[in-house]
């Protein structure tokens, strides 16, 4: 069963060693994605690794629902990036009994190993809210939960109960912790409570991380708490775990996380139950400090590049492997590396640059308090201009972006908005562009719109024929008329089906214009896929 956690023994040799350790066990690991095709496993080793860090513990990601099997290596790496305490991981090719098994992604056990490491006591209270594993009915985080069914006397109990933890943790620490929380109200008595209680800068640092990487699932139980309860005045820090939810990996309806839903909108407000994130925010100046150290990381620590440059040098490495496909000498056990269809690789890792570059535009929205139009946006294209201009909409949601061709001798004013046609097939919305200026300009105009069969992020699909929109969203092509002329294709329209985007290249005259993509009965009519990630 995927569920047993019986350790199978076994003896494991690592690649360049001719000898075999012997294990002290094996077993799956995981909790909801142990159903999927493709399993994760916990191993242990009798002694201590080096290629583990340390650890007689091996934590296997299976990775199966990220295609570009990156996502949790980044998320963690920016942790480190800001010398916060967080696992490091490693990429493994696995083979099992002689039979490759897939790559899987090593993740460090939050241990007394991992606080040595990095600088802590090894023998401070560590511990993991896991309250919403046990009973359903209760909420996600122990700090939202009503204590007055148990005896004082014994809470401390429930909570050994109810957390996971590492070594011996000092319960009324963190029973007077969450006392603490649910009776202080968001403000001035919240303020001062928390700077005495929390290293400021590790949490803070902590949340907004979350926010930018989009990891909604973290607030619940995706964390541990740490402190050095033999120090005096210490303070509690937070520790990062699980990541495979991040970059807008997430659930849609009627689907799990196999999916290529497709969104980067996610609220920088609320944290699943978590009364002391939910304070944290409700007290000004600790939500002022918030937004602030946000834009601190995505200006000067974290830009796109920084992710796109990354993003390169894991895949580059990787490539070979994750795109293995079944056969005699590679799949025995499992399916395969991952979900998606592996001719849509290279979409999927444009799709995730796409993913950072739109999550910090709406983010950016987000933080500006200025009240913007839906559906309706400008911007300029500078003199001389080259780098490309994203017009957004009130929502934080990108309309399009433009990328001149060739430097202007003087701007170009730009106005887009987007509204629902019902008659087209496709994507049933049409642009409107208002061009002001004096002169006509090349571009690549990149249009993004919504392919969501779920309400919960609401506004609609856009896109007409279901659930089966990848692969065939290829036939979309871009139409284009100036003037109230009837649109006419833009050869060649290139789609990515992942991130929702379709490209041409146009020339902007000064003037109206109407943009539409429309679902043609061929696929030469478009570009072919992304070309493999080079």
């Amino acid at each position: 069963s995927p569920f047993s956690n019986d350790r199978l023994p076994g003896q494991v040799r690592f690649d360049g060693s001719d000898q075999a350790q012997a294990l002290t066990g094996l077993r799956f690991r995981g909790s909801s994605s142990r159903v999927l095709p493709k399993k994760s496993f916990n191993i242990r080793f009798e002694s201590s690794q080096p290629l583990l860090f340390g650890s007689d513990r091996m934590n296997l990601n299976a990775m199966y629902t990220d295609p570009t099997m990156v996502r949790e290596a980044i998320s963690f790496e920016l942790f480190h990036a800001l010398g916060q305490p967080a696992s490091r991981t490693r990429h493994f090719d696995l083979w099992i009994n002689g039979i490759y098994e897939g790559t899987h992604l090593h993740i460090q056990r939050v241990d007394e190993t991992l606080l040595a490491q990095n600088g802590l006591n090894p023998d401070g209270t560590l511990v993991r809210d896991q309250l919403r594993d046990s009973n359903p009915d209760t909420p996600r985080s122990t700090f939202a939960f009503d204590f007055s069914s148990i005896p004082e006397d014994e809470r401390e109990d429930f909570l050994a109960d109810t957390f996971d933890f590492r070594g011996d943790p000092d319960w009324s620490e963190l029973l007077a912790l969450i006392e603490w929380v649910q009776a202080t109200p968001p403000g001035a008595q919240f303020l001062a409570g928390f700077q005495e209680r929390f290293d400021a800068d590790n949490f803070i640092d902590w949340l907004v991380l979350h926010w930018l990487i989009g990891d909604i699932d973290s607030f619940g139980d995706d964390y541990w708490l740490y402190l050095d309860h033999e120090a005096d005045q210490a303070r509690w820090m937070v520790i990062p775990w699980d990541k495979d939810l991040s970059f807008g990996s997430h659930f849609r309806d009627g689907f799990f996380t196999t999916n290529n839903f497709f969104v980067y909108e996610y609220p920088l407000r609320g944290g699943w139950d978590n009364e002391l994130i939910a304070k944290f925010l409700a007290t000004p100046e600790l939500r002022a400090a918030a937004d602030e150290r946000l834009v601190e990381l995505m200006r000067d620590h974290f830009p796109p590049s920084w992710f796109a440059a990354r993003i390169d040098q894991l895949i580059e490495g990787l490539e070979d492997s994750i795109n293995i496909q079944p056969g005699p000498e590679a799949f025995s056990l499992h399916e395969a590396n991952q979900f998606s269809d592996p001719d849509l690789f290279g979409d999927q890792v444009e799709a995730l640059n796409d993913f950072i570059a739109l999550r910090y535009r709406f983010i950016e929205r987000q933080l500006d308090d200025s009240e913007a139009p839906l559906d309706r946006a400008a911007g300029e294209i500078p003199a001389m201009g080259t780098e490309p201009v994203a017009l957004v909409d009130g929502s934080g949601f990108t309309l399009a972006v433009f990328e001149p061709l060739s430097p202007l001798a003087q701007p170009l004013d730009l106005d887009l908005s987007v509204a629902e046609n019902p008659d087209l097939v496709g994507i049933n919305h049409e642009w409107t562009l208002e061009v002001a200026g004096i002169e006509s300009a090349p571009v690549n105009v990149s249009l993004f719109y919504r392919n969501e069969v779920s309400s919960f992020w609401g506004r609609g699909n856009w896109w007409t024929r279901g659930d089966e929109a990848v692969g065939e969203q290829r036939r979309l092509v871009m139409m284009f008329g100036r003037d109230g002329d009837t649109p006419q294709p833009l050869l060649p329209t290139r789609v990515n089906p992942i991130s929702n985007k379709a490209t041409a290249q146009l020339e902007l005259t000064p003037g109206s214009h109407l943009i539409q993509l429309r679902l043609l009965p061929t696929l030469s009519a478009s570009m072919p896929p992304t070309a493999p990630h080079q």
